[in-house]
């Protein structure tokens, strides 16, 4: 069983993704694919896959990396979701290379990878 730390950064990894390669554009974000993008051979423990990513969701915009308009949660769509000012540069700050985090996610080679790069944004979001 994977730990839900993990299954956070996978959904975060998914989400940001997206969000990065949108940038500044907002996007509307179905929650039932984000969940099958994030999670795709994993259940959360103490949560449905849905709730899961509803959770992920509002713990990323408590931090200040993503912005969406209030009281959608609970729906099937989120719309206008975004990334923050301090989401885009934690998102351009410097992986363990030359590359930006952003771009690195698009391209990790493994889950690990990905975990790692978002454990690197959110020590940069700091």
């Amino acid at each position: 069983m994977v730990p839900n730390v993990d299954l956070f950064a996978d959904v975060a990894a998914a989400l940001l993704i997206k969000l990065h390669a949108a940038f500044p554009i907002p996007l509307d974000i179905e929650i039932d694919v984000l969940a099958d993008k994030g999670l795709p051979d994993a259940d959360p423990s103490g949560a449905t896959r849905e709730a899961f990513v509803e959770a992920s969701l509002l713990w990323l915009a408590s931090a200040g990396l993503i912005a969406f308009e209030p009281g959608q949660l609970g729906a099937r769509m989120v719309e206008r979701v975004g990334l923050t000012a301090r989401g885009f540069l934690a998102l351009q700050a410097s992986d363990r290379g030359d590359d930006a985090i952003g771009l690195s996610l698009g391209a990790a080679f493994s889950a690990e990878h990905r975990r790692d790069l978002i454990g690197l944004a959110l020590a940069a979001a700091r």
